[in-house]
């Protein structure tokens, strides 16, 4: 559908990016808005401008709006979940790598709230269908503790104590580059990279982001083996700050390059492993501890370094 609109005295001198984008649903985003406006399917006059065109009286802007995307349907489905604990209000995952916690994009399958609509009974009514029950995440390919909320008290008591950091979440990760301390706090504010959008970087002014770490054991070639204490969730928090300490995660192919230790070690994915965490109980207010097992292509890995590299 293309909408004709006629730009008024009042709205003269207005970008014509901001101008459109208040003209148009509130699900279309500026850029998607700003996207158009360069291949065309907005114009001004019949003609094609610059995103930061400045509008005049009488211009005629042509908008093509198109049609709102129907919400797709998340199906339970019949996946193996490796369940650390479960009662009436909380299941605690051992999530393995290569598993999405919730749909996002174009994949609407194979992920972990699509496990736990197979698994759960009304799994859809606690909070948004897309991250149902979910009050934290971990990457694609970061094995571990993911605890997940069966109803909305427990949704939102855990949601509070993550924004309270009260929880406790602890990782262990190997990685590749000489650690100056053998143990230290990290405190760097992280945001999303300005360039490349799948990324995160240190930022001032961006999120307060502290991990504390120590070093569990420090191989030959400057490999080592880390135990890391998260004291806030940003997005790719480890992973950022240790490429920060220029020892980035061994098979973090997003913050790293791949290349001699990931090909003779086998690693095919970024060794980080979510190994324990405590929390208060949503109900009881019970201290919990849950631990999750070491991964086996955690473990090969350590042992392959062993091999190849000697201690």
């Amino acid at each position: 559908m293309i909408e004709k609109i006629l730009v008024d005295e009042n709205e003269k001198d207005e970008r014509l990016d901001k101008f459109c984008s208040k003209k148009v649903p509130d699900w279309i985003s500026r850029n998607f808005i700003q996207n158009s406006i360069k291949n065309g399917s907005i114009k001004v006059n019949k003609k094609i401008k610059k995103p930061n065109y400045k509008i005049k009286t009488g211009d005629l802007i042509y908008i093509e709006v198109p049609e709102k995307p129907e919400k797709p349907e998340i199906l339970p489905e019949n996946i193996n979940l490796n369940i650390i604990y479960e009662d009436d209000d909380i299941i605690v995952i051992n999530k393995p790598y290569n598993m999405i916690v919730h749909p996002a994009g174009k994949i609407y399958n194979g992920t972990l709230v699509n496990a736990l609509k197979g698994h759960i009974d009304d799994f859809e009514d606690i909070g948004d269908e897309l991250r149902t029950g979910i009050v934290h995440r971990l990457d694609k390919d970061t094995s571990g503790l993911i605890i997940v909320a069966k109803n909305n008290m427990a949704r939102e008591n855990l949601s509070k104590q993550f924004q309270e950091r009260t929880i406790r979440k602890f990782y262990i990760a190997l990685t590749k580059g000489p650690i100056q301390r053998p143990q230290g706090i990290i405190n760097r504010p992280i945001s999303r990279h300005p360039t490349q959008r799948h990324k995160m970087a240190i930022i001032e002014g961006g999120k307060e982001s502290i991990t504390k770490y120590k070093i569990i054991k420090k191989f030959n070639n400057n490999l080592n083996l880390v135990w890391i204490n998260l004291k806030t969730g940003r997005t790719h928090q480890i992973r950022v700050h240790f490429k920060y300490l220029k020892s980035p995660l061994l098979g973090d192919s997003t913050y790293s390059k791949i290349g001699k230790f990931e090909n003779e070690l086998c690693i095919n994915r970024q060794m980080l492993h979510a190994v324990k965490m405590n929390l208060f109980h949503p109900r009881t207010n019970e201290w919990m501890e849950f631990i999750a097992p070491i991964p086996d292509d955690f473990k090969n890995a350590i042992k392959n370094i062993y091999n190849k590299y000697g201690d």
